[in-house]
Order: structure tokens, then C-alpha cells, then sequence
């Protein structure tokens, strides 16, 4: 299921802001907490890092906390339930979208069959 999700999210486009913010709580999520080695991560500039952070903090998401000097970041409880909720959200997106094309195929294939008898 995760691979037909990703198949489904990295269709060639742009990421979605929403994409970008999951990425971001994902990367932090999996114990990358400094934040250069989030933004090579998660492909983004510095700007939209920063941008990003304050958004996920502002929404209790992540905590940003200073560790000798350095400032880590860390996924809050109310971060991982977004995350888990939104993949949960994702695939269901992926399965929805990917039932009527296998449907529309069933169609195409019974209305061949019945016209010519044959493929």
C-alpha cells in the first residue's frame, strides 16, 4: 500500500504544500532533528525550512528546542497523530483514485468482449 501512495504522491508534478509539510514530520518523525540535515532531506531552501518550522510549531506539530547551544526538533504527540491521520487520509486517496480507472478497464474489456466477441 505505501508504494502505491508514493506512486500516487510523486506522479512527476510539484509536491503540494501539504506533501511538503507530511515530508517535513516525516523526516523529523524518523530522528533527524537538526535542521540543515532536515532541509537536504526534505529538498527544501532554507526559506521555506524556516517558513515551515514556524507553521508545525505554531500548530504544536514539532517543538524546537536549544541543546547546548544548537537548536533541535523534535515531533509532538499531536504531530505523530497529524502524520499517522494524514498517511491513513492518503491512502484511502490513493485506493479512491486508483478504483475507478480499474473499473473503467473492467468496462472498456466487457464492452470489447460483447462488440467483437474476442480482444
Amino acid at each position: 500500500m505505501m508504494k502505491a501512495l508514493l506512486e500516487f504522491l510523486s506522479s512527476g508534478k510539484r509536491r503540494s504544500r501539504l506533501e511538503i509539510y507530511m515530508d517535513v514530520l516525516r523526516i523529523i518523525g524518523s530522528g533527524v532533528n537538526k535542521p540543515t540535515r532536515i532541509m537536504f532531506a526534505a529538498n527544501l531552501s532554507w526559506r521555506a525550512l524556516k517558513e515551515i518550522i514556524a507553521d508545525l510549531e505554531r500548530s504544536g506539530l514539532i517543538e524546537c528546542k536549544n541543546v547546548k547551544d544548537h537548536t533541535r526538533i523534535f515531533i509532538t504527540d499531536k504531530g505523530r497523530l497529524v502524520l499517522r491521520n494524514l498517511e491513513a487520509i492518503s491512502a484511502e486517496l490513493v485506493m479512491l483514485n486508483a478504483a475507478p480507472s480499474m473499473q473503467f478497464k473492467q468496462l472498456a474489456n466487457r464492452r470489447m468482449l460483447n462488440e467483437y466477441g474476442k480482444y
